[in-house]
């Protein structure tokens, strides 16, 4: 192996591979999860950490980044204005590696590998995926390159018998709105009049993946939207009812399937399936941050439809 490290995981982890990798920075723009994620792994490892947030981003993401010895660049601009500076930053100097959300096949490629775990953990359970019992997954989505990934994974598994719901907020639905358009051209939720304003910093993207929606969009199901209510209800009622804590990002399938669930189902010719709700994130949320999405969801005044179907 280049540098001497010889092989295996543990090379990666010596403070000579730390010694190298410290000469080299990561770069990456985030609303939270994603720059969240690579800054926490990024300094395990012993590389310089650059992570540019968007408005959207919650403080705590930042505060515990900071602590972590990422540097944090903070944007009044949404999430592409943050990747669009963390772009220029990493193009000023080679040492840079820029972790692109928007455009990167690698990425893609990391995200897909999400799928063959899934497909192990269906068959450790039983579960079989065919023509009379498909597959349905939903699956959060910001920019488009985590679904988009896991989904192009799935269908190379599991192909026609598999059906992928994208879930987004009704006021940042980037990617229903850059494939409703019809065009390869970028289209913003803001060309729609919407806010792109949402509790769902994770899912508060303005402008879609043209990768994903131009080379993975026939892999798309579908897209269904909800609303911030819906997302409060569901991390209270998955609280409750299962112990599970998440964020209002990650609450978005279970409020999906229960809205749209059954008119999914009909659309595919009412096949029985199986469905599965993709969460992303709770478990790091500070106590103080996981009562106030709490209280957000004993304020909601909740409709009488929202149980799942199917």
């Amino acid at each position: 192996m280049r540098h001497g490290l010889g092989s295996g995981d543990e090379a990666f982890l010596s403070d000579a591979a730390r010694t190298i990798f410290a000469e080299y920075t990561i770069i990456v723009g985030s609303t939270g999860n994603l720059g969240f994620s690579v800054g926490v792994a990024g300094r395990k490892l012993g590389f310089e950490v650059e992570v540019h947030m968007s408005r959207d981003a919650r403080p705590w993401k930042k505060e515990r980044l900071r602590h972590a010895g990422v540097k944090v660049v903070e944007h009044d601009g949404d999430y592409s204005a943050a990747v669009a500076a963390a772009r220029r930053s990493a193009a000023a100097n080679n040492s840079n590696h820029f972790v692109d959300d928007e455009n990167s096949i690698t990425l893609l490629l990391g995200y897909s590998a999400a799928a063959s775990e899934l497909a192990g953990q269906l068959a450790a359970s039983n579960v079989q995926v065919d023509e009379t019992n498909p597959l349905l997954v939903y699956i959060p989505c910001g920019v488009g390159g985590t679904p988009g990934g896991i989904s192009a994974g799935l269908k190379a598994i599991f192909g026609r018998h598999v059906h992928c719901i994208f879930v987004e907020p009704v006021a940042s639905p980037c990617v229903l709105v850059q494939l409703a358009s019809g065009t390869n051209e970028a289209v913003s939720v803001y060309d729609c009049n919407l806010p792109n304003n949402t509790i769902a910093d994770g899912l508060a993207v303005a402008q879609a993946s043209l990768l994903v929606t131009g080379f993975l969009g026939n892999f798309i199901a579908g897209v269904a939207t909800v609303t911030d209510a819906d997302l409060s209800y569901w991390v209270e009622r998955m609280w409750k009812g299962e112990a599970m804590r998440l964020e209002p990002s990650s609450a978005a399938g279970f409020a999906a399937l229960a809205n749209h669930g059954q008119a999914i189902m009909q659309s595919l010719g009412k096949k029985p399936g199986t469905s599965i709700i993709w969460t992303t994130g709770g478990s790091f949320l500070p106590d103080e941050e996981w009562l106030e999405a709490r209280h957000a969801a004993g304020s909601t005044v909740v409709p009488a439809h929202r149980h799942p179907e199917g």
